[in-house]
């Protein structure tokens, strides 16, 4: 959820329209989070799936998809931004994205 992005007026008074939603996310929290990610080699474009790893290395449980990704520039690697079920989504979590077939 992005909280910092509503005044402190606004989440004491409320009042705008959305606001039921983001009550109940203040109250509940949430099931997934938008993160950001750094991958390996190919880009990591949108609707790929992200997974946990399993013991063997491989694809275990989907955690997540991406929103938006491409080949940064000035790091030579895979970056974007992802929805990923808490808590997958803590900073330095290795996740598996299936590119065309490959893990």
């Amino acid at each position: 959820m992005l909280a910092w992005t509503i005044s402190k007026r606004r989440k004491e008074s409320f009042g705008f329209l959305g606001d039921d939603v983001v009550k109940k996310h203040i109250a509940e929290g949430v099931s997934r989070k938008r993160c950001g990610f750094i991958g390996d080699k190919l880009p990591i474009r949108e609707g790929v799936e992200l997974f946990l790893t399993n013991e063997d290395g491989k694809a275990g449980e989907k955690v997540g998809h991406v929103t938006s990704g491409t080949k940064g520039p000035s790091i030579e690697k895979a970056i974007g931004m992802a929805y990923v079920n808490v808590p997958h989504n803590k900073f330095k979590t290795e996740l598996i994205a299936k590119v065309r077939g490959k893990e």
